[in-house]
């Protein structure tokens, strides 16, 4: 039986991080020919080649290289489609799978214009705020996809409510707990000694767009992480990535108050979230990272696609005022660490999404309810309306 082709489309760090044990499964699985190609969405090394090295992950066949800083959103739309086209042309792949919702899920409206199949992981998360771009980045690639894999009934039931058939839908559990179980056990304290000695810390990081394009927004951010740092005499850490320290300088924020280093490996910014007294971010992966690692978090946004932190007890949604974060601060500092227990699964969401793969992969195609035809189904209501 000849293997089916398969291509994995990775545009940013978080997503090389969670599809890390999921993918050496997809390389050394028999019934798969797989083809891993990064967009290079992030493009710089500490976001990139360092993690296949701590993650021991090959690196890609291919890199596209579309990220380039300070570009427009036309050029980084242009130029993925383009690669991506080239890319999809050459390997000519029958599934494409994406993760997330970065702009390089996007590139999933030329797969299916393509007819090529495709699967989304972390799908159904929806923040109900079409503000963001992330939201509708979500809806776009979930409207697309052939098989779709949910981190939490409710993500399903969100899809159900938009109309796509419980057929295409698997819920998996998620699968940063599979890499936080595997990981956590080899980092250690002494490991963050060049970047904090041994004395208490707050760990920030600050990257969304709504945050970091307004300069009042940024500002009352950048505001609150100093007033943090002079109300409680804790050192708070800032790894700024460059599009961010490129905003901070372009709207001259001072970061004095405030200790900054460059972006950091995965095991660092694990063991920064385990050993950090609180955490602040804008990011929906160290929201859950820090759940499941049992430190309380402040997620720095004014909606957020991951109520279920907040639900268990493992931190709250501040905004993004200074006054607002701070308020905050102090409920969230009262929070007993390890006081909650994580949503999110048992650790084995890579090897129940490859199963489910599989599984479909070799179901005959007069059983795949979830592959049905649009157009088909249009054509068959049209004949009883005209």
């Amino acid at each position: 039986m000849p293997k089916t082709k398969l291509m994995t489309l990775l545009g940013i760090r978080p997503d090389l991080i969670r599809m890390s044990k999921l993918l050496k499964l997809l390389d050394n699985c028999p019934d798969i020919e797989h083809t891993f190609v990064h967009t290079g969405q992030h493009f710089s090394y500490n976001l990139d080649e360092l993690f296949y090295k701590q993650l021991d992950i090959s690196p890609p066949q291919y890199n596209l290289h579309v990220g380039k800083l300070n570009q427009s959103l036309a050029e980084q739309f242009s130029s993925l489609f383009l690669q991506v086209e080239l890319i999809i042309d050459k390997v000519r792949p029958e599934y494409i799978l994406f993760l997330g919702d970065t702009n390089t899920v996007v590139s999933s409206i030329l797969a299916a214009r393509k007819g090529i199949k495709i699967i989304h992981i972390e799908a159904g998360m929806r923040s109900f705020d079409w503000r963001m771009p992330e939201e509708k980045n979500r809806v776009v690639v979930d409207r697309l996809s052939d098989i779709l894999y949910v981190y939490l009934q409710e993500y399903a039931v969100n899809l159900i409510r938009e109309g796509i058939s419980p057929t295409k839908i698997s819920i998996v559990g998620n699968l940063i707990v599979d890499i936080i179980k595997e990981w956590e056990p080899k980092i250690t304290r002494e490991s963050l000694t060049s970047l904090v000695g041994d004395k208490k810390f707050f760990f920030a990081t600050i990257h969304r767009e709504e945050n970091i394009e307004s300069p009042e927004v940024l500002t009352s951010i950048i505001k609150s992480f100093k007033e943090l740092n002079r109300k409680y005499k804790v050192e708070l850490l800032l790894p700024l990535m460059p599009r961010v320290r490129s905003k901070l300088t372009e709207c001259n924020i001072s970061l004095d108050g405030i200790t900054t280093c460059e972006p950091v490996g995965f095991l660092e910014c694990l063991a920064l979230q385990k050993y950090a007294e609180l955490v602040l971010t804008d990011s929906g992966t160290i929201q859950e990272e820090a759940c499941i690692l049992g430190t309380p978090c402040i997620v720095v946004r004014n909606s957020t696609e991951r109520p279920q932190t907040f639900e268990c007890g493992a931190g709250f949604l501040s905004g993004t005022t200074k006054e607002s974060i701070l308020n905050i601060a102090s409920k969230t500092l009262n929070i007993k660490r390890d006081s909650w227990k994580h949503p999110f699964g048992n650790g084995t969401t890579s090897e129940q999404i490859l199963a489910d793969i599989l599984k479909r992969f070799n179901t005959p195609s007069s059983l795949k309810p979830w592959e049905d035809s649009h157009i088909e189904k249009a054509f068959k209501i049209g004949s009883k309306t005209f």
